[in-house]
């Protein structure tokens, strides 16, 4: 999938999910979203054509949003996320650059050359202690935005956090919060894998760069070579060394190495000035080829094709999947349909969203909330709702109300009877928002939930029902009476 899909169908899902209210989004046009994208879906749609259906959904409701919404849109329509990496990337590598051509006038005195110089050697040990820590992690289960691709990936892509003014200010605010969040989440491996790859071609450049400041300056001037160390006396301690830093490069360019005899003429205490070093450059510089450039540059390629692969593949659909389960069960017909009856009260926006996850994890399958026009206090005698035969129904009640026989009871049963035996609403959600928030503050807080649970349980406690407590703040109870 392209990463402009994916991060349209995260948009998508954080506004959806903060617009409680659907003030950008209605239910109907959702439903026109829908069918849009090519609703109804076959039962056995692939994976594939359930995620193209999704993008393509995803598209069309933003078409709707983006006029709609209050503040800047840009946070929307940008990628702003990605452009730090570019910036970053091109400082490190001319960083890169920049050292690697003066690193062998750090350890050079005038023109002349240390055989043992510690960047060039350095620069050699380093490189192997890389490929020991990549094969390492070849054999291991761990997220790619580990180790210091990992550090580096978080530091120049922070958590977002949003200011208070703006925590306050309403839907598109939540919705931006929940969006940046998750695709910072969902991007952090695959940036890391491009951190990784940059960090390779960085290490390619730094070491190419110091080969070439060496032929550059040699144009120049003479460089002499000579050796001296603390840990090799003489030159047949150090012609071991040589060959198998060296050996392999001789060999390439069908060269012999100095023998011990040779190399303690080049020793800084018996030849102060030293051997002509273009031999030596050309030897370093192959090694360099062989050991540094040539595999930081497979292993370069590897990491930026493995963030595109990650880029593809990202898991945006294990990023609160109930929503996404619930989008293709209703695209397929395979969503449990609740058709709720609101008595004299209107839920808060907490509670209506509280309520679909509620039913959700309550029937265990992706839940269609039907909301019908409120039955006001005084009407229940009268009350006629028309619900189609396959919609659960059930009755919302305020928790705070207290229980009564001639209203509550009364139109549980009229509604009931009105029913067909297989269909009636055997489910009521008491709404316990007012209650919980207006008695939170008392000692007996608990006590009082208590009692006027208990109170609704002996209103309906003859009746073959399941009563639901709902709350923003609270964990749902359910309770369940048979009659």
């Amino acid at each position: 999938m392209k990463l402009s899909e994916t991060r349209n169908i995260l948009l998508a899902q954080a506004i959806e999910e903060a617009d409680n209210g659907g003030r950008l989004l209605s239910d109907p046009e959702k439903r026109l979203a829908d069918a849009a994208a090519g609703a109804p879906l076959p039962q056995n749609v692939s994976a594939a054509g359930q995620n193209a259906f999704i993008a393509k959904r995803a598209a069309s409701c933003l078409g709707t949003i983006e006029p709609r919404l209050k503040g800047d849109p840009a946070w929307i329509r940008s990628n702003s996320f990605r452009s730090r990496i570019g910036i970053f990337t091109i400082v490190l590598l001319v960083t890169a650059a920049i050292v690697g051509y003066l690193t062998n006038e750090l350890n050079s005195d005038e023109s002349r050359i240390n055989l043992l110089s510690f960047p060039l050697i350095g620069i050699l040990a380093w490189n192997f202690m890389i490929y020991l820590i990549e094969i390492f992690n070849l054999f291991q289960k761990h997220d790619t935005a580990n180790g210091v691709s990992g550090m580096i990936c978080r530091a120049l892509f922070p958590p977002f956090v949003l200011k208070k003014q703006e925590k306050e200010s309403g839907t598109e605010f939540r919705a931006r919060s929940l969006f940046q969040s998750r695709w910072r989440q969902i991007n952090l491996a695959p940036i890391s894998a491009r951190v990784k790859a940059t960090l390779h071609l960085t290490a390619l450049i730094l070491a190419a760069a110091a080969i070439a400041g060496m032929y550059v300056k040699g144009v120049a001037k003479e460089y002499r070579a000579h050796w001296e160390s603390t840990f090799f006396e003489n030159g047949a301690q150090l012609e071991p060394f040589l060959k198998t830093v060296l050996g392999p490069a001789a060999k390439v360019l069908s060269n012999q190495l100095p023998d011990g005899a040779e190399l303690d003429k080049l020793k800084k205490s018996n030849n102060p000035q030293g051997d002509n070093a273009a031999r030596w450059i050309h030897w370093y510089a192959v090694t360099i080829t062989l050991f540094v450039l040539s595999p930081r540059l497979l292993l370069g390629i590897f990491w930026h094709f493995r963030a595109g692969s990650l880029d593809r593949a990202m898991p945006f659909r294990e990023i609160s999947p109930a929503y996404f389960d619930r989008i293709l069960a209703l695209a397929t017909g395979d969503s449990l349909g609740i058709a709720i009856v609101p008595y004299a009260h209107k839920p808060g926006d907490n509670v209506l969203q509280g309520i679909r996850t509620y039913m959700e994890n309550t029937f265990r399958r992706p839940a269609t909330i039907h909301w019908f026009k409120d039955i006001a206090f005084g009407e229940e005698e009268e009350a006629v709702v028309e619900i189609p035969k396959n919609l659960q129904p059930m009755l919302l009640f305020n928790f705070a109300s207290t229980p009564e026989k001639e209203t509550h009871l009364a139109l549980y049963k009229r509604l009931s009877a009105s029913l067909p035996e297989n269909s009636r609403p055997y489910h009521i959600i008491l709404d316990c928002e007012a209650f919980d928030r207006k008695s939170e503050s008392f000692n007996d807080a608990d006590e009082r939930r208590a009692a006027r649970l208990e109170s609704w349980n002996k209103l309906f406690a003859v009746e073959n029902c399941e009563i639901h407590t709902i709350s923003d703040h609270t964990l749902p109870v359910k309770e369940k009476r048979n009659g």
